[in-house]
């Protein structure tokens, strides 16, 4: 295993997640085109949207209509608390995951869900050379407390990274 560092690392999975929802279509109902039936009231969404990947925080938004930003999944590097057993790092890795989602049921938090599902498959099978899933250290959490039809959640994953070792002729830097 060489060594990686965690911004590399986090760099590596946004350029993983990206082709992943690509090949896979990984998509959502949109909200923009959702469509009310006049005679039952009932909400359709005809068409579907793909997300948004970003690293560590959203843009700031400067329109407060643009729907753009409403559905993304930010890939962010959480505090590190340094216990690792190891001399190895453990790096928490959450990907946000936040939609925008207009229709009767409220089914939002499970479509999250499951689009958390779909990212767990992609990161256990993942081979990168530097960094190890720790597939015991894993966990999701929802935000109850958004906005009606807006919905956000976090898989938590956990990655085991070697300290990295200064490069020869840099210990005049240090």
């Amino acid at each position: 295993m060489t060594n990686m560092t965690d911004l590399e690392l986090q760099r590596e999975l946004c350029s993983r997640v990206k082709a992943f929802l690509k090949e896979k279509g990984l998509q959502f109902p949109s909200a923009e085109k959702a469509e009310t039936d006049e005679e039952t009231g009932e909400v359709t969404m005809p068409s579907w949207t793909a997300f948004n990947v970003y690293i560590q925080d959203k843009p700031f938004k400067t329109d407060e209509n643009d729907e753009e930003e409403e559905n993304y999944i930010i890939i962010i590097l959480n505090d590190e608390d340094g216990n690792s057993s190891t001399e190895d790092w453990d790096v928490e890795i959450q990907f946000i995951v936040g939609i925008e989602l207009y229709e009767n049921e409220h089914q939002g938090n499970l479509v999250i869900a499951n689009i958390m599902n779909n990212l767990w498959k992609l990161l256990r099978l993942a081979k990168i050379d530097g960094a190890e899933l720790d597939r015991h250290k894993k966990a999701k959490r929802f935000n109850q407390e958004n906005y009606p039809n807006f919905y956000e959640g976090a898989l938590i994953t956990h990655w085991l990274i070697r300290d990295v070792q200064a490069a020869e002729g840099t210990e005049e830097f240090l």
